[in-house]
């Protein structure tokens, strides 16, 4: 009877992951190019949207519709503050006001800027709070006016109209949330995003009241605070060409934006 060979194998001469690495290599490449994609086109999508969407508002400054859209958004900027609404819901809210002024109203009156600052703020609220309070609770801060609920609602029925239903623009938020995400993934220097999300925030809400808002598209604005902002937190230097880069944006766009924010800010 043959005696069986037994072959020992030496388990340390055998590199077992080498494959399972290679295929996690190559999936994790394939899966960041297919990120990249997705997010290139999210951002072409963003871009063409914000020029399609954007219109002339040069009878904003004319004297009436200029008191009126100072006096809607200071009282937005407060109210959303009191009731803490994120940043997202107040730039959405002054989005909806500024282009039913521009597309509805020829001459303001006090009442009407009032009624139409709280229906605005309404729709911002319940397209993105999770919580939004009633009608009645919704007109704090120093008013002339308080408007019954079925008022309000009414004139959220004219605004949603006016509007055609288009009721999710793109904002500078849209791009700063975007670029800040991608820099934060595709750059060595570890981005602080929450700090860099909250001082864009902060920043543009500052900005908002300033009619100058509305002379530049969402991306410039969004580029011209980015910049300031990491700037202002020393964070990722030189990294403004690359923001440009992305959002398509000739450098003297952006030194326009950016001029008007600094001046603001300085005087603020």
């Amino acid at each position: 009877m043959e005696a069986s060979h037994q072959t020992i194998i030496n388990l340390e001469d055998i590199d077992l992951y080498c494959l399972e690495t290679t295929m996690e290599d190559g999936e994790r490449q394939r899966e960041e190019e297919m990120m990249m994609f997705w997010e290139d086109d999210e951002l072409l999508f963003l871009s063409s949207k914000q020029k399609n969407a954007f219109f002339c508002r040069n009878h904003l400054y004319r004297p009436s519709l200029f008191s009126a859209r100072t006096e809607g958004v200071n009282w937005l900027l407060v109210a959303s503050r009191q009731l803490r609404f994120t940043a997202r819901t107040t730039i959405l809210a002054v989005d909806y006001f500024d282009r039913f002024l521009a597309s509805k109203v020829e001459e303001s009156r006090p009442w009407l800027t009032q009624l139409c600052s709280v229906a605005c703020l309404s729709l911002a609220a319940k397209l993105e709070e999770t919580h939004v309070p009633l009608l009645l609770d919704l007109q704090v801060g120093e008013t002339r006016f308080v408007f019954e609920a079925k008022t309000i609602q009414r004139m959220e029925l004219v605004v949603l109209s006016t509007l055609e239903w288009r009721m999710n623009p793109v904002t500078p938020l849209s791009f700063v949330d975007h670029i800040g995400r991608r820099m934060a993934t595709t750059t060595n220097t570890p981005l602080h995003w929450d700090e860099f999300q909250r001082t864009c925030h902060s920043t543009l809400l500052s900005l908002i009241v300033d009619s100058r808002w509305l002379e530049y598209l969402p991306s410039v604005l969004a580029a011209a605070t980015m910049i300031y902002v990491l700037e202002k937190l020393q964070l990722l230097p030189g990294s403004s060409n690359q923001i440009l880069s992305l959002l398509n944006i000739t450098k003297e766009d952006a030194d326009g934006c950016y001029q008007f924010l600094v001046k603001y800010l300085s005087n603020d």
